[in-house]
């Protein structure tokens, strides 16, 4: 075996005591494995990589954090764009199933070579249920200068940015609309932007009352257009809360300043979008902002629900596993599920009951420490 997420162009030969393996026939037959050729000593190359690769793990998880299924692509030159010895397939099974579909294969291993400017990896989903989901990308040694890449939804016609420095979350939800279960539902848009003519030296955003004020320097500021202030409260879905043109002071480090007066109160993320005059751009870095003066608890919003998913919102609870569950006016337990938080403020999208009816329920949220909390539900459904 060559490539794969190991050493570009060094066969591995050899099968690790305890390791499994695969064998992809064209035509029936038998593998036999004789005393002879067993081996002493080992090479390594078959439990872990040599050397880093570029790559992005993808992972699919239900509601209540187990994840269901995985696929990765590695990007090296030494691989080619079509599909070949050097990629695995993905096996299905009877449950949910996420892989990579190219050239009408579905892997779960792609080996190909580094991406370019609309590169894309489509994904392929199926066997999914009602309910949400949540995305997992996890990108390694994937900082390149210029390239970006984005998450583009086909049902909601939506696109989130992937953080190539780190892991990069989306919650979906799978609802009555058969499109929403598309298995094509979703694919990576890369992007390749010519360099900027500048420096980002310095970026900080502090609260200042209820506004936070976001300060950034520039170093060799020369044909840019505008700069962007983008706001996340989950640090990695961004939306623009404000923009500034450009200077273009030439010959000296420039300051900007921005206040956002509708920053919310909870842990916010700001980075800059600077945008050249020929519409090339480059991200800053991320700087991160403490909640505001939040109470700690839980809030159902809006209440009266209206539709079939409610918004439970965490303020400032510890990161874990929670239990919702919720009762009608007769004490019977109508829902149970659990959700996972990863600390902070946050919501989370909890969907109700296709047959809850109209009225009042009790939603027990019961914390990682045991404790439990009720709130009033007013279901509202037309």
């Amino acid at each position: 075996m060559s490539g794969g997420s190991y050493t570009v162009g060094q066969p591995n030969t050899i099968i690790e005591s305890g390791q499994g393996f695969l064998v992809k026939s064209i035509a029936a037959g038998t593998l036999t494995l004789k005393e002879s050729a067993k081996v002493s000593g080992s090479n390594g190359l078959g439990l872990r990589p040599s050397a880093p690769k570029a790559k992005i793990d993808s992972r699919l998880f239900n509601a209540g954090g187990d994840m269901l299924d995985a696929n990765a692509v590695v990007f090296d030159a030494a691989y080619d764009r079509t599909v070949n010895s050097d990629d695995a397939n993905k096996l299905g099974n009877p449950g949910t199933n996420f892989a990579v579909e190219r050239e009408n294969n579905l892997l779960a291993i792609e080996a190909t070579q580094p991406p370019v400017n609309n590169d894309v990896i489509p994904f392929r989903m199926w066997n999914l249920q009602q309910q949400t989901y949540k995305l997992e990308f996890a990108a390694s040694n994937m900082n390149t200068e210029g390239l970006s890449a984005t998450l583009e939804d086909a049902y909601l016609h939506t696109s989130t940015i992937i953080d190539l420095t780190t892991t990069t979350t989306v919650n979906f939800t799978v609802d009555g609309n058969s499109a929403s279960a598309d298995a094509n539902r979703f694919r990576i848009l890369f992007k390749q932007a010519a360099p900027l003519p500048i420096t980002f030296i310095s970026l900080a955003a502090n609260r200042d009352g209820s506004s936070v004020k976001v300060d950034w320097k520039i170093a060799a500021e020369r044909n840019m257009k505008s700069y962007e202030v983008e706001r996340s409260t989950d640090g990695s879905n961004f939306s623009i809360a404000g923009s500034i043109t450009a200077t273009n002071n030439l010959g000296a480090d420039k300051n900007y300043s921005f206040t956002d007066a509708a920053a919310p109160a909870v842990t916010a993320f700001y980075r800059i979008r600077s945008t050249g005059t020929a519409g090339e751009f480059r991200y800053s870095a991320i700087a991160k902002v403490a909640a505001g003066n939040v109470k700690a608890g839980y809030a159902i919003t809006p209440n009266p629900v209206e539709t079939g998913t409610m918004n439970l919102q965490f303020n400032n609870q510890a990161a874990g596993k929670y239990s919702v569950r919720i009762f009608n006016g007769n004490g019977q337990l109508i829902l149970s599920k659990s959700v996972i938080h990863a600390g902070g403020s946050s919501t989370q999208l909890v969907n109700l009951p296709e047959t809850i009816a109209r009225g009042s329920y009790q939603v027990e949220i019961i914390a990682p420490d045991k404790t439990n909390t009720l709130r009033t539900l007013f279901v509202n459904k037309k």
